[in-house]
């Protein structure tokens, strides 16, 4: 929460960066993973301003046995890869490179030796998420085995959401088919895309279509960045708009869709159930969406 109000450049109170960093401390055992350990907690502290107590936590990740860490995003090797990468500032780029290909080998063999198959698709708990961390390592590694699984990682991904044919499909059905799944499909569709940048494969094409057209057809209510409408209207925007565009005509192509994310007062009385705050699915993730789609000039964190 505190990340994602400094990434749109709010004011934050030292006195709760004070409670972040003591809240460390008392951690029982924390892992190193992004959504939850102190790799995510270390980009906070980085962000804030708090460089030394960053620094502490990130000789933690930076000494934690990879084999231990799992493969999704939220909290095995992918995410630990992509908080690497995100890192700033950087103090040694040499040790970072050497360990963002650490962790990229360790996953490739992870994923070769036996296919540790999730049963959700999507970013932080599916393959997709492995497949975006192992594309942005190859662009700085230039290791062709990094590339190697990120075809069945996404077509893993895609059949867990009802699609079973990669061939050729019928646009419409494929995303009928999805329809029933698609909380993830906006943020799949954007990884697809990345991946097109660097694969030569027929179908990832028809893929990206299909993954944001199901976004847009099938724009659920919850309102998170990861698994909800405010993550489906990011890539909405960032697939449909050109370099060109302006603001406002960036703004106008998600702007029909965008009501359902206001927070609107409580009338007196009333007692709703409390509003998450975190970034995958609550309103952390909403506002840095929110800011996203206000100026379209954002990157998306961890693309």
């Amino acid at each position: 929460m505190l990340w994602a109000l400094a990434q749109v450049g709010a004011r934050i109170p030292e006195e709760l960066v004070d409670w972040l960093v003591a809240a460390v401390d008392r951690l029982c055992c924390p892992g190193p993973g992004l959504g939850g350990g102190l790799s995510g907690i270390a980009l906070a502290l980085d962000r804030l301003g708090r460089h030394d107590d960053a620094d502490r936590l990130w000789w933690a990740v930076e000494n934690a046995a990879l084999e231990d860490l799992g493969t999704t995003l939220a909290g095995g090797l992918p995410g630990v890869g992509l908080a690497l990468l995100e890192r700033a500032p950087i103090t040694d780029g040499a040790a970072l490179l050497s360990k963002v290909e650490a962790v990229a080998t360790e996953l490739v063999g992870r994923l070769g030796r036996a296919c540790q198959a999730t049963v959700r698709p999507g970013l932080w708990h599916g393959g997709t998420g492995a497949a975006l961390f192992l594309l942005h390592a190859y662009e700085l590694i230039e290791d062709p085995a990094l590339l190697a699984p990120v075809e069945a990682l996404l077509a893993h991904d895609l059949h867990l959401m009802g699609w079973d044919s990669l061939a050729q499909p019928d646009h419409a059905h494929a995303v009928r088919r999805l329809g029933a799944d698609t909380a993830a499909a906006g943020e799949m569709a954007l990884v697809v895309h990345e991946a097109m940048q660097h694969l030569d494969i027929g179908w990832l094409g028809p893929a990206r279509d299909v993954l944001i057209s199901a976004s847009e057809h099938h724009l659920i209510d919850h309102p998170g960045l990861s698994q909800g409408r405010a993550g489906a209207l990011v890539a909405l925007q960032r697939l449909y708009s050109r370099a060109s565009d302006t603001t406002a005509e960036r703004l106008a192509l998600v702007r029909p869709h965008l009501d359902p994310l206001v927070l609107r007062a409580i009338p007196a009385g009333h007692n709703p159930a409390p509003v998450p705050m975190e970034l995958s699915d609550g309103a952390a993730g909403t506002l840095l969406a929110l800011d996203d789609l206000r100026t379209g000039e954002r990157r998306v964190p961890f693309f």
